[in-house]
């Protein structure tokens, strides 16, 4: 897992510089917490500046992000954009959720806070060739009211002690709504502990587990590893936590009695199979892709509707859109495997399926971000 650092004296030259009305003592105020290693399901509450960002057009909660003043949530970059380009979508495109607990709308009580997003700011030196900067703000178009579910996590405004937070072997956490241990979208926020990896070894791990000595490009300066050390297996690494991208990681500092966060979960850059990929993506050079007919959308493979382009399936034929393909159903009196065509004489009903894929899905699809 790839986090990108942040960097609180480059967010502090952002347009949100003027709206410090928040002070930083307020923040991140709960004491240590009961880890669960392995992902299991947080508590009610428990990580309170925990955002979701939710796509409005596909209708889907498709990153984390983090509260850092009551009217700025920071994620990636990369939950923002239009698949593998750079190009920053519309802000009407998304809702930010804080105070929520369960991933099913239906489920959300009287304590969570939904704000719309009036500007998004994307790091300006992010890149999408190796995911450097991937960090993102959005501006909400009202402020939140803090309460025991809303609160604020602080910013790393002393060196010292992200120093002391990223050391290799060092414990974070990260709460989000990723995938389980059986590869599914987990229903509720989960919590995971992750050990940093300095960026050496994450370098030496790497290229040892894939053989690819291209797959560590996606580190620089502004990124660090968590999440696999020696003694961890590969299978449990993959299983802690999938999905999660824009999500916090956050650490406590006894000294400052407070949690601070340190990255943002940007991307996973091993894998040497498709088992290792899950949300209909397979592994390509180390990194995982979405597979042909489902496109990247933020973290996760969604299935493109085939049946939306013109003449699909050509006359006297339906298109039934199918996961990562689609079929085309001939019309009463007409039968065929490629084209529909009349059948003569036949008063009987005669329906024939046939599958097919557009020209461009032969090939892998975009370029699917890692997961944690």
């Amino acid at each position: 897992m790839i986090s990108s650092r942040i960097d609180y004296s480059s967010l502090s030259e952002s347009t949100y510089e003027n709206n410090t009305e928040c002070i930083q003592d307020a923040c991140g105020g709960r004491g240590p917490q009961g880890l669960s290693a392995g992902g299991k399901p947080s508590a009610i509450g428990k990580w309170p500046w925990v955002a979701a960002i939710y796509d409005v057009t596909n209708k889907l909660l498709i990153c984390g992000g983090a509260l850092i003043r009551e009217q700025w949530v920071l994620t990636a970059a990369h939950c923002l954009t239009e698949g593998r380009t750079a190009r920053r979508r519309d802000q009407k495109d998304f809702l930010v959720y804080l105070g929520k607990y369960y991933r099913i709308d239906s489920l959300d009580d009287r304590f969570v806070q939904k704000r719309e997003v009036s500007t998004i700011i994307l790091h300006k030196g992010y890149t999408m060739h190796n995911f450097d900067s991937d960090i993102a703000l959005l501006r909400l178009t009202e402020p939140v009211e803090f309460t025991k579910r809303v609160e604020l996590i602080c910013l790393p405004t002393n060196q010292y002690f992200s120093v002391a937070n990223l050391e290799d072997g060092k414990t974070g956490l990260v709460a989000s709504w990723g995938e389980n241990v059986s590869d599914k979208l987990s229903d509720n926020l989960m919590e995971i502990e992750i050990p940093v990896l300095s960026n050496d070894n994450c370098h030496k791990n790497t290229i040892h587990l894939t053989g690819e000595p291209d797959t560590t490009r996606t580190l620089s300066y502004n990124s660090f590893c968590a999440g696999f050390h020696g003694n961890t297996s590969s299978q449990d690494f993959q299983a802690a936590c999938l999905g999660d991208s824009g999500s916090p990681m956050v650490f406590y500092t006894h000294a400052l009695k407070q949690w601070q966060i340190e990255g943002i979960i940007s991307v996973w850059t091993i894998c040497t199979s498709n088992f290792n990929c899950v949300n209909n993506a397979e592994c390509v050079d180390g990194t995982c892709r979405c597979r042909g007919g489902f496109l990247t959308h933020g973290a996760t493979c969604i299935d493109v509707n085939e049946c939306e382009e013109p003449n699909v399936c050509g006359v006297h034929a339906l298109c039934v859109n199918q996961p990562g393909s689609y079929a085309c159903k001939c019309e009463t009196g007409f039968l065929g495997n490629v084209q529909c065509v009349l059948l003569s004489g036949s008063p009987l009903l005669a329906v024939s399926l046939f599958t097919s894929k557009l020209p461009w899905q032969s090939n892998p699809g975009a370029a699917l971000p890692k997961q944690h």
